[in-house]
Parts: structure tokens; sequence; C-alpha cells
């Protein structure tokens, strides 16, 4: 008889706000496809702030220490979609890049970028209570919703994943998000979704 728990059974409510970013990532690829680039932003936002709460959601459960391992790792997959692969898909899907960079030019930077957080968030995962240097994923889909506040930014995603991917793998230490530095962050977060929702839904000129 093979050992272990099966998949579904971690399916648990302790998970749940991870699974949002997750929808919330997701939602952003289908705002991209259907050319909604401020309604796309927004979703990165939702998903952004969802990552930075998921993990106190969880602690006010009562897991076993496998189920906590489950929910670290489940954390870092969530990301590697929802602030990895999500982003460069919509890039793509919203607007070929220009010249001199374009498709082709763009390729390179995404798999920088890409290589970047799957690496750091690798790292993140076996670091010991001191954590781990480096850019969080969270803060660098934040950066992009944020440069997309800039009419044209998109068609120069490229440019900006770059310096993004750099951050992440060099030894440089953002405060965590908690307390004051939480309240910021949760500021930032909301001011941009709320900037995005206003260009895709409010008054037209």
């Amino acid at each position: 008889m093979r050992d272990g728990v099966p998949p579904w059974r971690h399916l648990a409510v302790c998970n749940a706000v991870t699974y949002l970013s997750l929808t919330a990532g997701v939602a952003a690829l289908g705002c991209a496809a259907a050319g909604r680039l401020h309604l796309m932003a927004a979703s990165w936002c939702v998903a952004v702030l969802a990552d930075n709460l998921d993990g106190r959601f969880a602690s006010r459960f009562d897991r076993t220490e496998q189920a906590r391992l489950f929910g670290r790792e489940l954390d870092s997959l969530v990301d590697v979609v929802s602030f990895g692969a999500v982003p460069v898909a919509c890039f793509l899907l919203l607007a070929p890049p220009p010249a001199p960079l374009g498709v082709a030019g763009f390729l390179a930077p995404a798999l920088l970028y890409l290589t970047a957080m799957v690496t750091r968030l690798g790292a993140h995962n076996v670091a010991g209570p001191g954590g781990c240097p480096g850019l969080p994923s969270t803060e660098a889909a934040l950066v992009l919703a944020t440069v997309l506040l800039v009419p044209g930014a998109a068609a120069y995603a490229g440019w900006v994943l770059l310096p993004l991917a750099v951050l992440m793998l060099l030894p440089v230490h953002p405060p965590r998000p908690r307390g004051l530095v939480l309240v910021a962050l949760v500021a930032w977060v909301l001011g941009v979704t709320g900037a995005h929702l206003w260009l895709a839904l409010g008054p037209k000129a």
C-alpha cells in the first residue's frame, strides 16, 4: 500500500485565501485576453493583497505540520502562476512589444524574470528563520501594476521585467510586511487598484 495523503485532502479552508490569489491571477489572464488592461492590473493587485494576507488567515486554523508545509509550497506555486507566468502571458496578449524589442526580444527578459522568480521562491522555501533576501514576487507584480498606470507602458514591459529579475536575485532585504510596513503596503495596493478601476470603469472623457 502506498503512503501519503491524497491531494484532495489538502483542499482545506485554511488555504482559501491562497486559492483566491490564484483565482485573481486567472481572472487577470481573462481580462488581458479581452483587452482590458486596467482590469487586468486590478486583478493582479487583488492577488497581491491575498498573498500578503493568506499566511495570517491560515494561522487562525489548527493545522498539522504537514498542512503547514503544504501551505508553504502551495503559496510558492501560486506565486509562480499569478505573479510570474500570468503577467508574462498578459503582456503578450495585450500588445506585441514594439521594435527594437519585438516579441523575440521580449522572451529573453521574460525568461530571466521567470527564472529569477522560481529561484528566489525555491530559496525562500529552504531559508531559515531569517528569511530569504531578494525582491518578493508579490512586490514585483505590484511594481508592474503601478507601472501600467503610465499610458502605453504595457508595450515596454520587457524593460521593466529586467530590473525586477535582478532585484529578485540580489542580496537586498525589503522590510517584512508587518505593522506599519504592512499598512503602507496595503495602502499602496488599494491605491493602485482604485486607480486602475477608475481608468477601467470611471467616466470617459
